[in-house]
């Protein structure tokens, strides 16, 4: 057996046993409104709802064990639908997701970590089995969300488990429109995973924290699709390549 031989079955071999580990994922979708930009698209609600249904739909034909729950988070996370594996069920839970709060000047994200430690039954066996992975969508430009204090919530038990991560995709107006952008992204940032060193295998490792204007509806799917990937295959989010395979060694 030649070296590329040789190097592509390790390749498959590595990679189907990544795939061994479904994601259960948790929709939070932010309910907080901000006025768009007359006659241009714009990342709102509905666009958001469509997103989710597509992106299910995506995950589903890579692999149908994976499966999806959903929250809500206004000033507080709330859990509206437990993990399956059907989008349709997910999808009649989305119709109910309605803005008409208006402004809403306060958010507490460490509600969301408590919320799905109660509620999203984390695989404690170790290695785990499969991967809870939260998915933040948040679009509020000027709401700084209060400090996540680890003592005090989840948090400081699930950024150390190895079958968790937190992502956070930030869906915000123009900086010269909202001078507090800078200042709510850091805050989300600050959420960084302790990850085991070396990780379990297909485990995550790394964690993505994207954000996009809600205007740019190219830059909007392209930042979907890096969530796309499976948390446990994907490479750091500045280093991420659509590369199937490494280039193979070369024989001397």
């Amino acid at each position: 057996m030649c070296i590329r031989d040789r190097y592509q079955r390790r390749v498959r071999g590595r990679f189907f046993a990544m795939l061994q580990l479904p994601e259960r994922i948790v929709f939070v979708v932010d309910l907080g409104e901000e006025p768009g930009e007359p006659g241009k698209w714009a990342a709102d609600l509905n666009a958001v709802k469509q997103t989710i249904i597509t992106y299910m739909h995506v995950k589903l034909n890579a692999s149908p064990q994976h499966s999806f729950a959903l929250c809500s988070l206004t000033q507080t996370a709330i859990w509206l639908q437990d993990f399956t594996s059907n989008p349709n069920v997910i999808a009649n839970s989305l119709t109910n997701l309605l803005f008409g709060q208006g402004t809403i000047p306060r958010c507490d994200l460490g509600s969301v970590f408590d919320t799905i430690a109660q509620h999203g039954r984390l695989d404690e066996s170790v290695p785990p089995s499969s991967i809870t992975r939260a998915l933040l969508i948040y679009a509020r430009s000027d709401v700084i969300p209060e400090p996540v204090v680890d003592e005090t919530c989840a948090w400081g038990v699930l950024k150390k488990h190895p079958g968790f991560v937190f992502d956070a995709l930030f869906l915000h107006a123009r900086a010269n429109q909202s001078p507090k952008c800078q200042d709510v992204f850091n805050d989300l940032t600050s959420l960084v995973q302790q990850f085991p060193r070396p990780p379990h295998p297909g485990c995550p490792r790394n964690q993505y924290f994207l954000e996009v204007v809600r205007t740019n509806e190219r830059r909007f799917y392209e930042k979907v699709c890096l969530l796309l990937a499976h948390s446990g295959q994907r490479d750091d989010q500045f280093n991420f390549t659509s590369s199937l395979e490494e280039t193979p060694p070369t024989s001397e």
